[in-house]
C-alpha cells in the first residue's frame, strides 16, 4: 500500500523578521516624508518642477521595493511523504517554490522532540530548519546521512498523521521516540 501525506506550516515571524518589520516601515515614512512633502516643495519653490515628478517616481519604487520584501517574509513550509521518502519544501508568498531536502526514511539514524540546548556543540555537515515557530515545543529533529549533505540535522514541525506516516518507514528501535 503506498503512503502519501502532506503538511503545510506557515513560518511564524521571529523578533528578528518583526524587527525588520518595523524597519521597512520606518523607512516607507521617512521616504514618504521625504519624497513626497519636502523635495517636491524646495523643487516648485526654486523652477525644478522635473525633479518634483522624479522624486515621486523614486517614492514609488521604494514602496514598491518594501511591499516586495515584504511579501518575501510570508514563508510556509511543506512537507511530503510518499512511501519511504520525506521532502522538505520552502514557499515563499504562496508563489516560489523549492526543495530544500529530501530523504530516505529508513536511513534515519535519530529522531525525536527538538530541544536546541541540546544540540550546542554538535556539528552537522548541513541543517535544515523548517519549523513553524523557532521556540516552539512541537518541533521534531531528524539526523540524517544525506548522500550530498552527508550527516545532516532536520528540524520541522509535524503534525500527528504526518508522524503517524513516518513511523511506517523508520527504522524499529527509532519509533519509541515519535511518543506525543
Amino acid at each position: 500500500m503506498d503512503i502519501f501525506v502532506e503538511t503545510i506550516v506557515k513560518r511564524k515571524l521571529t523578533a528578528q523578521d518583526k524587527k525588520k518589520v518595523m524597519a521597512l516601515f520606518i523607512t516607507i515614512v521617512l521616504s514618504a516624508v521625504l519624497f513626497i512633502l519636502v523635495i517636491p516643495f524646495f523643487c516648485l519653490t526654486s523652477g525644478l518642477a522635473y525633479i518634483s515628478t522624479i522624486s515621486m517616481i523614486v517614492f514609488a519604487v521604494i514602496v514598491f521595493l518594501i511591499w516586495k520584501a515584504l511579501k518575501a517574509m510570508l514563508i510556509e513550509f511543506e512537507y511530503i511523504i510518499t512511501n519511504d521518502s520525506l521532502d522538505v519544501d520552502k514557499i515563499i508568498d504562496k508563489k516560489k517554490r523549492s526543495r530544500m531536502i529530501s530523504i530516505d526514511i529508513k536511513t534515519v539514524e535519530d529522531i525525536g522532540i527538538y530541544n536546541p540546548a541540546a544540540f550546542v556543540g554538535r556539528s552537522f555537515n548541513y541543517e535544515v530548519h523548517a519549523e513553524r515557530d523557532v521556540n516552539g515545543a512541537a518541533n521534531y529533529y531528524i539526523i540524517v546521512p544525506h548522500p550530498k549533505y552527508k550527516r545532516t540535522l532536520i528540524v520541522f514541525s509535524p503534525d500527528d498523521r504526518l508522524l503517524e506516516a513516518l513511523t511506517k518507514n523508520l527504522p524499529r528501535q527509532l519509533v519509541k521516540n515519535i511518543s506525543k
